[in-house]
């Protein structure tokens, strides 16, 4: 789902809006944002939006060293797309988390690789060669 596609709901937007400000730097004005859209979501029932919105506020932790939070909220999220059958959005929170959390680096790449479907992805492609990188 593009950033495009996102913003065609207000969850959505609060996500995109708030994922264009932690890339601008504007790390806690970002995470405000889309510490709301979650909620929105729920109240909705829309869970692709809490599952990108998970992912979101993941990469974020990552970013600024909140590994614990960031490891939790990718997993979350990788287990929604699971149940919606997104297997690309899954393949590229799997290979996140395993770039985040080194110790589950393996599984979570070797999981993400079985997510989509075929060899030619491009999340499938980059794990393959980290995969390849950890030997």
């Amino acid at each position: 789902m593009g950033v495009g596609r996102q913003a065609e709901s207000p969850h959505g937007m609060l996500n995109c809006v708030g994922w264009c400000l932690i890339r601008l730097g504007r790390r806690d004005e970002g995470r405000a944002r889309c510490d709301k859209a979650p909620a929105l979501c729920e109240e909705h029932g829309h869970r692709h939006g809490i599952a990108h919105t998970l992912r979101s506020l993941g990469e974020l932790g990552l970013v600024t060293g909140r590994y614990r939070e960031a490891v939790g909220r990718l997993r979350i999220a990788s287990g929604l797309f699971a149940l919606l059958r997104h297997g690309f959005a899954q393949a590229g929170v799997l290979a996140r988390l395993g770039e985040g959390a080194h110790d589950l680096a393996r599984s979570s790449w070797e999981r993400a690789v079985g997510c989509t479907g075929h060899s030619t992805a491009g999340p499938t492609i980059r794990v393959l060669g980290q995969l390849a990188w950890l030997g």
